[in-house]
Order: C-alpha cells, then structure tokens, then sequence
C-alpha cells in the first residue's frame, strides 16, 4: 500500500515528464500476450481489435501501469467463463468485460479506498492511480456498468493526432 501512496504522490507532483514517445499498441498487445495464462485459467474469452501504430506522448512506466492496471481489473473481476474486449484505435482504449454489479456508484471508483467490491483483497487505490495518470497527461477516463458489462473507455490524445 505504501508503494501505491508513494506512487500516487509522485504523479500528483508532476515527477514524470511525458516527453516519451510510446508505441501503446506494441504495450497493449505484449501485455495480453503477458497476462494469456490468466485469462485461460479464468475460463475467459478474449477478443481484441488493436490498430497498430498507436502513439502516446507520456512517460513509459506509467502509460505500462494505467494498461496492466485496467487489464487486470478486467480479468480480477469477471465471471467464471466470462469475457474480456480490448479495443484500441488512435482515439480510445476501451475495455469491457463482464463482472458482477458495483455495490457504489462507478464515479466513486477513481477515488482512493474505493470498491466495487467491499468483500474483495484490494486497497481500492488502482483506478486513482489510473485516473491521475490519466488526467496528469490531458487524456480522459469513464467508466460505465450496462447489464453485467463493465466497460472502462480511456480517451486518447495521440502523437500523430495531439
């Protein structure tokens, strides 16, 4: 948790220069690739459709922690046989999945020591670490349930696009 705190202080404080040219396709595709055992012990189907060649102005380390953050959230709380979609274009990041409803509103989730989930092992302190990466580097972050699909839609602002 203190890891967690620390982080968060440190992009609240601007440390990270987001001067870096980071190709999120090779990101998002290496970290499916990463997390496919996962997926597979879960029973989950996963479909993607990522465009190559999507290009962020941001610092590495942490466009890596939003992209595993997000994906592990999906994969953590699905359902059994559920599925997770990965969806990447030079506008948008969107990734649903199926879960279980959230016992809080979803805008209360981007807050530290929320949950969806108040029985779950998490410190609820992921999504505000997601949410300040993303609006430290001028990108924007939803989140929306519709019937069982969790669907979280993180708004690019791309190098070729700006």
């Amino acid at each position: 948790m203190s890891e967690s705190l620390s982080l968060l202080t440190r992009i609240e404080n601007e440390e990270f220069e987001n001067n870096h040219e980071v190709n999120f396709s090779k990101l998002v595709s290496e970290g499916i690739k990463t997390f496919s055992e996962f997926i597979e012990f879960n029973s989950l189907t996963l479909e993607t459709e990522i465009t190559d060649t999507v290009i962020l102005n941001i610092y590495p380390s942490l466009v890596d922690i939003l992209w595993t953050n997000l994906l592990q959230n999906a994969i953590k709380h699905n359902v059994e046989n559920g599925f997770i979609s990965i969806n990447l274009s030079p506008d948008e990041l969107i990734i649903s999945n199926r879960g279980n409803p959230t016992e809080i509103p979803t805008s209360q989730l981007f807050k530290r020591f929320r949950k969806a989930d108040q029985n779950s092992s998490s410190i609820g302190l992921g999504l505000s670490i997601v949410e300040r990466i993303v609006r430290q580097n001028g990108l924007e972050i939803s989140y929306k349930v519709n019937q069982s699909i969790h669907t979280v839609t993180v708004k690019l602002k791309n190098v070729n696009n700006g």
